[in-house]
């Protein structure tokens, strides 16, 4: 256990038994110490295994090292301790101050790593590029840190994932517009997978797909159980874009204001190209574009299958807008089925306008079973459900 005040504080917490009680009392001292110097809590100093961890089961003893870091050079620090700490390690990282970085930080070639990122601190991005990138099987768990982009123009995502497992608990990705890129916020590929349970994604931009989020390709995932995705804007899928034959589940959370812009599609989701949108639970409301402005689905062979949640208040705007709420243009086999939730009080607004809460223009069909489709309107046909082509079946 060491610490030095001109580089990053680094522990490693080990040993059972009588001899591990003295060696407990001076860490204790020493992180009192710490904590009254950085204005820190107790926890935010040793961390809470069970909650950094807790999607890994039992952490093995003396397994954990953990950095306090409020600097670029500190961050560089630990960067370097994590690339060369070998294979399937676990890192707790504290922010202790507001910081800018470079952009590309990595953690190497080692595998099985896992870096839980904490603090309620700002770690913002100061030269064009992805902010953190994750590759192969490496993780990370974002809490409460706010991830931010800080330039007016910059390429790329600010979290990238090629194979990699992000985890977002809480904390904030902001302030950033990919202009040669999908995904303002977060991008996955290569099989990575984003998991979303809390937290904000907010004013991000793309300014080709996924203002949000953006998935692409097959085993590449997006799974929403809570948290918010608002303010976001792109071509298509002003808040999640999904091809290629990745997945979204969607259990919780809001995806809510967010917008494609122009003639874009899908101002909340926008779903393509054999992949599939589950939606179990979570809001998908406000949201605008010239069809589907909730949800706009138009996969070749994936499927879109709603058992709850709710897709309110949005808007189809333009002269021939269509589905404010879901539009579903796939072709068969894809199939849009409804088991349960609401689909309410949406709008397709233009001069010749169709389906206020459902446009269906795909021969995949449309079948609901249950669930609410109300208040919903439309100016030409169609308030609750339009269908164009294809089918629209109501069945017990």
């Amino acid at each position: 256990m060491t610490q030095n005040d001109n580089r990053t504080l680094f522990f490693r917490v080990t040993g059972t038994g009588r001899f591990f009680r003295p060696c407990f009392a001076a860490l204790l001292v020493l992180a009192l110490t710490t904590c009254s110097n950085y204005n820190l809590s107790l926890k935010d100093f040793f961390g809470d295994p069970d909650r950094d961890l807790e999607d890994f089961g039992p952490v093995p003893a003396g397994s954990i090292s953990r950095f306090l870091v409020g600097n670029d050079t500190e961050w560089d620090d630990a960067l370097f301790d994590i690339q060369n700490g070998g294979n399937n390690k676990n890192y707790v990282i504290t922010l202790t101050g507001d910081f800018g970085i470079p952009s590309g930080s990595t953690f190497g070639t080692v595998t099985g790593v896992t870096v839980s990122l904490r603090g309620k601190k700002t770690l913002s991005l100061n030269t064009a590029g992805n902010l953190l990138d994750l590759t192969g099987n490496q993780t990370l768990i974002l809490w409460d840190a706010t991830l931010q982009g800080d330039l007016p123009s910059n390429p790329n995502s600010l979290v990238y994932l090629n194979g990699g497992t992000f985890f977002m608990k809480s904390g904030t990705i902001s302030d950033n517009t990919a202009t040669a890129s999908s995904g303002g916020g977060v991008y996955v590929e290569g099989g990575g997978g984003f998991t979303m349970s809390g937290g904000t994604i907010r004013n991000t931009a793309a300014n080709y797909n996924g203002g949000g989020v953006a998935v692409s390709g097959i085993g590449s995932s997006f799974t929403m159980s809570g948290g918010t995705i608002r303010n976001t804007t792109a071509s298509v899928g002003g808040g999640v874009f999904v091809t290629g034959g990745g997945d979204f589940a969607m259990s919780g959370g809001i995806i809510s204001d967010n917008h494609a812009i122009v003639t874009g599609h899908g101002g909340g989701v926008y779903v393509t190209s054999s992949s599939s949108f589950t939606m179990s639970g979570g809001t998908i409301s406000g949201n605008t574009a010239v069809s589907g402005g909730g949800v706009y689905f138009s996969s070749s062979s994936g499927n879109f299958t709603m058992s709850g949640g709710t897709i309110s208040g949005n808007h189809a705007t333009g002269l021939s807008s269509s589905g404010g709420g879901v539009s579903f243009s796939s072709a068969s086999p894809s199939t849009f089925t409804m088991n349960s939730g609401t689909i309410s009080d949406n709008h397709a607004t233009g001069v010749s306008s169709s389906g206020g809460g459902v446009y269906v223009s795909g021969s995949g069909g449309f079948t609901m079973y249950s669930g609410t489709i109300s208040g919903n309107d439309a100016t030409v046909s169609g308030g609750g459900v339009s269908v164009a082509a294809g089918d629209f079946t109501m069945s017990d």
